[in-house]
């Protein structure tokens, strides 16, 4: 531009030249030089700096201006002299060019440093004036230059804890990305960003997939510093999930990444608090705190005063919970709120007052570590800013909070101390308003529990809440309070199971265009997760099957948020966290002859709640070694000859989990109900005499088990059944792929089964297949398999084997609306899976329960075929008697004991199979009327005959 200004005035004074124009001025006279500057200046306005004025759009000046703001963004000066320097420069600029897409890029990183420095209110201001800038049409607008403003728009949503719109403006980055690819370098960040958001909300697996999705872009595998941000992420997330070894492969490939670049102390800081986090999960504390203190050296000189409070809280927690040093805890605890204050910031300060209530409540100053937990409720975003511990926020209060973990841990923990208080001092108003807060945090968590989506993320809360509900009951048992009591028992018990039964009865209200809609868009998430280009990213597949799932579950989360808006009555159904009552299950689901006992193991106590027709009562004994003589029981129980060795050793466990578990209940009922915690073993099995080998509790009692009342109540049904549908399969041998052993015997066995139904389906051999099992399995009301099984307790996905191929247990939830109340699995290992705390075992036969079937029996222990055989023989014939399912598993386990010897009646071949859900009469064969129908032929012929014989018949009476 100057060279064009040179050419014009050149031209406008030929006596000029290039050369001269110096020397010719300086020979003018000074009124001649004043004409000249004037007439040179209304040039240079005119040529160079009005075009720029109306256009906003000369090249050379707006790159000066952005360089200008380049220069103050990467300064290391703290961000308040850079916001304040950029504040500045955008007022400069306005008043020499005005408002356009330069001017937005200074005013959107001006709003980023606002919410550096915590000030939200006025980075919202600049940052919605950016975007409208560039959303105007105009000229001077940049809509590309959105994906940035959106970005940040995020970062100050997310900052304030308002995740759901961070996560909606990041939304719309991509979206915008997509319409200007030349954009597709942030994709990582964004990617990154809304993993982190997952993250933060303790949604693990979300997180992880989001991760998974970005690393699948092409435009994320060209740059290295993006993917390894993004390896680290998902490291944290895989930390979070207790997957330490993952993680740790996953952090270190990100790290060695970013050693051959060189961070903005911002990335560094982070880099070396994620380093911290590891260390930490692998016992190293003492690295944990130097990777620390580097990240506070590091945020300190930057001036990023929330990260600098941030390392000082997670030194502190490394000080309280593994070093216990709880004063050097409450040091860094302080020192960051001071630092907060100061600032005015509390992005934070919730999580700084939660810890600091726990180191004080770690030397047993509750007094002090309450009015930290109330002072963190006032700083959370939810209008509650009551300091008197006696007062607890409204529910309406905690639905305005985005995070709602937050609440409910400082209510559970809030809780937790009110109780040690009570213990202190014995003051009952204490110890009520413990209860009520435990009854506030349990309805947080309901809040938390319809945010997530994935199993894996509400295990985690599912596993956390565990120990609140624990102290709740406890606090119930001082107050002698059983229809709370019973409350947090049902609450701590199978939530994802009810949520799932849920799920399947709020499909009742769906019209059948949408119920086959969602259960096409399930089940293709379901089988994209288990193709194999989805799962190896060296399969030419794998970024597009990954961009198709991407794009699937964003279809599914629309879909069924609209199905909420849509049908309310399904909304209500499926989200419904209520339980069933006291009341409820004495008068609706007990019958006299029945007794309910629900068990929840904590931390020192095992507490029982023993319920019947008329009365209730709460028991408490200590937990000392229950749970691994349970373990023990199994173990010895669940091999013959190991059995048949140690039978002493068996007989002096039995007796002591009897008289730990069972006799102070002092149980009369003929019939009981088990809903156990942490452990399942057959109480059958257990003896009242250690040394009587005959005085097993099945001589008295019928058991069944149950995963919750809750679980009954969902699947209650009245009275008996018409003639009962029977279904069964028994491959006897399998394909040689899948590795069985054959099952002589079995279909044998089947077919003296069938004699017991009128209406019956049998497939054996190479008939017994899978897909005839799903085919029919709808229209049976019971289910018997004589097939293998594949569980531990360490997979999450039992397996069941057919003739020709495998079932896993994730599958079963497609299914669809069943008509069978009982599936008998007649197969090792059946209810053996990974036990989750708070949710019981996660084995083949819940998966059953979760796909709707009520009731099923299942085995604990890998099974003798004759015997099973015998038993199962034994039961169908008491069930064709009309007799209930659990008598009839009863009575079946009796006579085996009766009419065998020896050996033979050892628990280890009749105790592993267990009935779990409800029980169901069934007519199982149609009542044979031939004899009823000969009777009522007689009469009628003999009447006849009278009739003829007296002359009397056909005529007709005279008139």
């Amino acid at each position: 531009m100057s060279l064009i200004f040179l050419m014009l005035l050149l031209e406008l004074n030929p006596k000029l030249n290039m050369a001269g124009i110096l020397r010719n001025n300086t020979q003018q006279s000074p009124r001649e030089k004043l004409w000249f500057f004037l007439r040179f200046a209304f040039l240079f306005i005119w040529v160079v700096i009005y075009p720029n004025v109306i256009t906003g759009q000369d090249l050379y000046t707006g790159e000066q201006w952005l360089m200008q703001l380049q220069q103050i963004d990467q300064s290391a000066g703290p961000a308040k002299q850079n916001q304040e320097e950029i504040l500045k420069l955008a007022n400069q600029y306005i008043e020499a060019v005005g408002k356009d897409s330069i001017y937005a890029r200074m005013v959107s990183r001006l709003g980023d440093y606002y919410r550096i420095l915590g000030e939200f209110d006025k980075g919202l201001l600049w940052l919605n004036e950016a975007v409208a800038i560039n959303k105007s049409g105009l000229p001077a607008a940049e809509e590309a230059y959105l994906v940035n403003s959106y970005f940040n728009l995020a970062l100050l949503h997310g900052s304030a804890d308002y995740l759901t719109a961070a996560n909606q403006y990041l939304d719309s980055c991509i979206f915008t990305i997509e319409k200007y690819p030349e954009k597709g370098s942030a994709i990582g960040r964004v990617y990154e960003l809304k993993a982190f958001y997952f993250f933060e909300n303790k949604d693990f697996q979300r997180s992880i997939d989001m991760v998974d999705f970005a690393l699948s872009l092409p435009e994320v595998d060209k740059n290295e510093v993006d993917k390894a941000f993004l390896l680290l992420q998902k490291g944290q997330a895989l930390l979070g999930l207790n997957k330490i070894d993952e993680a740790e492969e996953n952090i270190l490939e990100g790290y060695g990444i970013l050693q051959n670049h060189s961070l903005g102390g911002n990335s560094l800081a982070t880099l070396k608090g994620i380093l911290s986090k590891l260390f930490v999960e692998k016992k190293s504390y003492k690295k944990a705190i130097l990777h620390l203190e580097d990240a506070m050296e590091i945020n300190s000189q930057y001036g990023f005063t929330s990260n600098v409070a941030g390392n000082l809280s997670e030194m502190g927690s490394i000080y309280v919970q593994f070093l216990d040093n709880s004063k050097k805890a409450i040091e860094c605890y302080e020192k960051a709120i001071a630092l907060l204050d100061k600032r005015g910031e509390k992005s934070i300060l919730p999580d700084l007052r939660n810890n600091l209530g726990y180191a004080f409540a770690r030397q047993k100053d509750y007094p002090q570590a309450i009015s930290h937990f109330q002072a963190g409720l006032s700083d959370l975003n939810m209008d509650f800013s009551d300091t008197l511990w006696q007062r607890n926020p409204s529910l309406e209060q905690i639905k305005r909070e985005s995070n709602k973990y937050l609440p409910s841990l400082l209510l559970a923990n809030k809780g937790e101390v009110l109780l040690d208080l009570y213990l202190e001092e014995r003051d009952e108003n204490i110890l009520k308003l413990a209860l009520s807060t435990f009854k506030l945090a349990d309805k947080a968590i309901d809040l938390m529990r319809w945010e997530h989506t994935t199993q894996q993320s509400k295990l985690f809360w599912r596993e956390k809440a565990k120990t609140m509900y624990g102290k709740a009951i406890e606090a119930c048992y001082y107050l002698n309070d059983l229809d709370y009591a019973f409350y947090f028992f049902e609450k701590s018990k199978a939530v994802l199971l009810i949520d799932k039964l849920n799920e399947l009865g709020a499909q009742q209200f769906l019209d059948e265009v949408d119920l086959l809609t969602e259960k096409k868009i399930s089940f293709q998430l379901k089988t994209l997760r288990k193709n194999p280009a989805f799962l190896n990213e060296n399969d030419p597949e794998f970024l597009n099957k990954r961009t198709e799932f991407n794009d699937l579950l964003r279809k599914y989360e629309d879909f069924i948020q609209g199905l909420e808006i849509k049908y309310p009555n399904y909304y209500q159904y499926k989200y419904d966290t209520s339980v069933v009552s006291l009341l409820a299950l004495r008068e609706e689901i007990l019958s006299p002859d029945q007794t309910y006992i629900g068990y929840f193991e904590g931390e020192e106590f095992v507490y029982s709640l023993a319920v019947t027709h008329d009365k209730s009562a709460i028991y408490r004994m200590p937990s000392g070694e229950l749970n691994s003589k349970a373990k023990e029981l199994l173990y010895l129980s669940s091999d013959r000859d190991r059995l048949n060795r140690n039978y002493s050793e068996y007989l002096k466990l039995a007796f002591e989990l009897y008289d730990g578990l069972f006799r102070p209940l002092g149980i009369m009922t003929s019939r009981v109900i088990i809903s156990p915690d942490n452990f399942l073993i057959p109480f059958e099995m257990l003896v009242k005499e250690n040394d009587n080998p005959d005085s097993f509790l099945l001589h008295d009692h019928a058991f069944s088990y149950t995963y919750s009342a809750g679980y009954l109540f969902k699947n209650q049904e009245k009275g008996s059944h018409s003639t009962a549908s029977f279904l069964a399969l028994a491959p006897v041998d399998f394909q040689p792929h899948l590795q069985q052993v054959s099952l002589k015997g079995s279909d044998v066995s089947l077919g003296k089964l069938k004699k017991y139904f009128s209406n019956h389906q049998i497939f054996t051999g190479s008939e017994a297949t899978k897909t005839q099992f799903l085919n029919h399995l709808p229209a049976h009301e019971i289910v018997q398999l004589y097939a293998h099984a594949h569980a531990d307790d360490r997979s999450a996905e039992p397996t069941l084997f057919f003739n020709d191929s495998t079932l896993n247990v994730s599958e079963l939830s497609f299914l669809g609306k069943l008509s069978t109340k009982l599936v008998v699995l007649s197969a090792c290992n059946t209810g053996v899976g990974k036990l989750v705390p708070g949710e019981g075992v996660f084995s083949l036969a819940r998966g059953f329960a979760a796909a709707g079937i009520p009731s099923s029996i299942t085995s604990l222990w890998p099974i003798d075929n004759k015997a099973t055989y015998q038993l199962s023989e034994m039961f169908y014939q008491g069930l064709a008697e009309g007799k209930p399912t659990d008598l009839a598993l009863q009575e079946a386990k009796l006579r085996y004991i009766n009419e065998n010897t020896g050996i033979n009646r050892l628990p280890y071949f009749w105790a592993a199979e267990v009935m779990i859900g409800n029980a169901f009469v069934f007519s199982a064969k149609a009542k044979n009327n031939f004899l009823l129908y000969i009777v009522l032929l007689t009469i009628i012929l003999g009447l006849v005959f009278l009739k003829m014989k007296r002359g009397n018949f056909l005529k007709s009476k005279p008139k």
